[in-house]
């Protein structure tokens, strides 16, 4: 792409339809998992109508990690435990149903206390709980396993490696290009049986076991998990499982509990 605005966005969705030509006018695809990219967000909505665009929860909580150290919060959520535990729910949000994010989000924004937690909340409701291009319903994650876009990076990456840094090597580049296509038949064949297309890691693999028992607590019939109390119960998986990029950006060591 010569750069990263609507209308290049656009016209690279719209080749893409053309060279797919499905016969209903659209693909069956049903959602695009996306960076929080404007001018992306609006050039798929505008090419693909009946697709929903959904945010990736890794590139959404960098986002949150980022400006808790661009406001100076890192030292407060350091050495105060009301700050974390806050900032873990916060954080968490993206986990919860789409129905119940704004009413939590505005419930812990109504009980902060300090100038910087209202700054880090302030940030949050303008950027995404009150966004017309990317609302909560459109970055919930509530019982989905996949809610990152890092596999698509990581072969984007690949292709690079490949391509080099300075000019592309063509002859490298189509024999890589076709070396993917052959696999699209298992790919597809994967996908349709349900089946995941990556091993999780070991932390991947426990964290995910402990969502699914919270939300299968929240969604039963007999004594269910109310939403305020799963997003703590999700505050705390969220830092059990997320303390390296805690570390990275706020620096210092991060609590194991409080």
């Amino acid at each position: 792409m010569s750069g990263k605005r609507k209308k290049d966005y656009g016209a690279v969705f719209s080749s893409i339809l053309q060279l797919l030509n499905p016969t209903d006018g659209y693909p069956k695809v049903q959602e695009f998992l996306m960076d929080f990219e404007a001018a992306m967000w609006q050039a798929c909505k505008a090419v693909f109508p009946t697709v929903k665009p959904v945010g990736c929860s890794f590139h959404l909580t960098q986002s949150f990690y980022r400006n808790i150290k661009t406001i100076g919060l890192s030292i407060e959520y350091r050495t105060d435990s009301n700050t974390r535990k806050t900032c873990r729910e916060l954080m968490s949000l993206y986990l919860l149903p789409a129905d119940k994010i704004r009413s939590r989000f505005y419930g812990i924004a109504s009980k902060v206390t300090t100038d910087l937690m209202r700054r880090f909340c302030s940030y949050i409701e303008t950027t995404y709980i009150k966004s017309t291009i990317w609302p909560p319903e459109n970055w919930s994650m509530f019982m989905q396993h996949v809610r990152t876009n890092n596999n698509v990076e990581g072969t984007h990456n690949n292709l690079k490696a490949v391509a080099g840094p300075a000019s592309i090597n063509l002859t490298n580049f189509l024999c890589k290009m076709r070396e993917d296509a052959d696999k699209i038949g298992m790919t597809a064949k994967l996908l349709s049986q349900k089946q995941a297309l990556k091993k999780l890691n070991k932390n991947a693999e426990s964290k995910q076991r402990q969502l699914t028992l919270l939300w299968e607590a929240y969604n039963r019939a007999d004594n269910p998990l109310s939403s305020k109390k799963l997003l703590v119960e999700l505050g705390k998986v969220t830092s059990k499982h997320s303390k390296s990029e805690l570390r990275e950006v706020i620096g210092g060591e991060v609590e194991d509990s409080d």
